[in-house]
C-alpha cells in the first residue's frame, strides 16, 4: 500500500487525539490520566461529515451527560420490553446508518470540489525518472534530526501505471522494482550531464561521527 496519510482516516483521529491531549496535559507525563475526558469528547461531539456523533452510530444514542442527571422512576424490565427494545434500536441504527451514508456521501463531493480547485494533475509515463520523498525520523540517542536529512531520494524510473495515482518505481539501471508510490510523494526529476547512478538510501550511519571512547587500564580502576 502506497504512503499517503491524506487518505488515511486514522492520522485525521490522531491529530484530533493530540489536540484534545495539548489542551488538557499539563505536564507530558500525566497524559494518560486524561484519556477518559478527551474519549467522551470525542465520542458526543457531532461529526461534519455524518451530523451524528459516534455514539449515536455505535450505540443508537448519546452518552449520558454527567452534568445532567435526571431523576427517574425505575421498575424491572419485562421479557416484551426488552424484545421492544431491541426491535426499536435495530431499526433506529438502520435508519442511522442509512442517513450518515447519503450524509457522507455529500460530504465527500463537497471536500473533493475544494480539494480539486487548488490541485494539478501529475501525469508521469513509464521510463520517466523521478524523486521519491522520503519520511526519516530523528533519534535523539544517534543525534539525528530529521529536519536536517534530505526530503527525496533518486532519481528512480517509473516502470508500471498501476493505476491514475499509484505508479511503481524502480531502479534506473536494470528497472529492479523498488516501491509503489503515490503520485504526491514524486517528483519530475531533471537530468545532469554523464551517466544517471542508482540512488542510494539514506544511510544514518554514515551521518552520526563516531563518539570517541577513551580506554582505561582495569589496572588503573582497583
Amino acid at each position: 500500500m502506497p504512503y499517503h496519510a491524506q487518505a488515511n482516516p486514522t492520522e485525521r483521529i490522531n491529530r484530533n487525539i493530540k489536540q484534545y491531549l495539548r489542551k488538557y496535559c499539563t505536564t507530558h507525563s500525566d497524559w494518560s490520566e486524561n484519556v477518559h475526558l478527551m474519549a467522551y469528547s470525542l465520542r458526543t461531539n457531532v461529526i461534519g461529515t455524518t451530523e451524528f456523533t459516534p455514539s449515536e452510530i455505535v450505540l443508537g444514542r448519546n452518552l449520558n451527560n454527567p452534568f445532567v442527571v435526571p431523576l427517574q422512576q425505575t421498575r424491572l424490565a419485562s421479557a416484551q420490553d426488552v424484545r421492544n427494545y431491541s426491535t426499536n434500536l435495530k431499526s433506529k441504527l438502520t435508519n442511522i446508518y442509512l442517513q450518515a451514508r447519503d450524509n457522507l456521501q455529500v460530504s465527500r463531493f463537497s471536500y473533493r470540489k475544494q480539494f480539486d480547485h487548488y490541485r494539478r494533475d501529475v501525469i508521469f509515463k513509464i521510463g520517466d525518472l523521478v524523486l521519491y520523498r522520503i519520511h526519516p525520523l530523528s533519534c535523539a540517542r544517534s543525534g539525528l534530526a530529521a529536519s536536517l536529512m534530505r526530503a527525496r531520494e533518486g532519481p528512480y524510473k517509473v516502470t508500471e501505471i498501476i493505476s491514475r495515482n499509484v505508479y511503481r518505481i524502480g531502479l534506473v539501471s536494470n528497472g529492479a522494482p523498488y516501491a509503489r508510490v503515490h503520485v504526491s510523494q514524486l517528483q519530475a526529476y531533471l537530468p545532469r550531464e554523464g551517466a544517471i547512478p542508482d540512488p542510494l538510501p539514506v544511510n544514518r550511519a554514515s551521518l552520526v561521527k563516531k563518539r570517541k571512547t577513551r580506554l582505561v587500564n582495569k589496572a588503573q580502576c582497583d
